[in-house]
């Protein structure tokens, strides 16, 4: 079945042969991309939630991605796997991956209105509402993709955008007190 056999390509990934990689990678997506059931989707999101290995973290991003793709998405994600890509999200340590998660969970929230955010927004405000005080370019590259990820989930946070994003841009992430208790009200 589907879940078998992204589970067979998963151990390629894991070749020293980059050909294999690529090959049993694209496997995964295609799979994920046309799949009719919520079979594959949860186990995906299961398993990336349990594995700490990068490469294999990255892949069950992309193949979440190709899902969310597909013009014809049936069945709809539901409120659990918003709840556990949330969960595997905030053990993520990679910053290309961080950068990935963000956006497909704004794409599944936008995708499906109906479904619970509050998991979703409060993993995105976090570092947004208190912004470290001295930024590396990936920290703040990361943090535009939260925000932008927040004003998906939350409109009502728009005006404030240029706001957030010049102090984002400073490198210092001092957001003010009022500005943090706006955003809070707001959300």
């Amino acid at each position: 079945d589907d879940v078998g056999f992204i589970d067979a390509m998963l151990k390629g990934v894991k070749s020293p042969k980059p050909e294999v990689n690529t090959l049993c990678a694209d496997c995964c997506k295609a799979v994920s991309a046309i799949s009719t059931t919520s079979k594959v989707r949860k186990w995906i999101l299961a398993e990336y939630a349990k594995s700490n290995a990068q490469k294999e973290r990255t892949l069950f991003l992309d193949c979440l991605d190709e899902e969310l793709k597909a013009p014809d998405l049936q069945p709809p994600f539901e409120a659990d796997d918003v709840e556990a890509l949330c969960k595997g999200a905030g053990k993520e340590v990679n910053d290309e991956n961080k950068l990935k998660v963000y956006k497909v969970i704004a794409k599944m929230c936008l995708r499906f209105p109906s479904l619970p955010r509050d998991s979703a927004t409060a993993l995105l405000s976090t570092s947004v509402r208190s912004p470290p005080s001295k930024m590396s370019a990936s920290q703040s590259t990361i943090l535009k993709a939260q925000l932008d990820g927040l004003c998906t989930l939350s409109p009502s946070l728009d005006d404030l955008k240029p706001s957030l994003l010049k102090i984002i841009e400073s490198g210092e992430g001092k957001s003010t007190a009022q500005l943090e208790s706006v955003i809070a009200l707001r959300l």
